[in-house]
């Protein structure tokens, strides 16, 4: 397994977010345009 945890500011906006995923899977983000994806990775 796999645990991701982000937080802290984008622009003017706080985010704080966790998941757990299984290594060797393929996970993906879903949001609309300048949601802070790329912002991510």
């Amino acid at each position: 397994m796999l645990d991701v945890q982000v937080a802290g500011p984008i622009g003017d906006i706080q985010i704080d977010t966790q998941f757990t995923t299984k290594a060797g899977t393929v996970t993906a983000l879903f949001g609309p345009s300048g949601a802070g994806k790329t912002t991510i990775t």
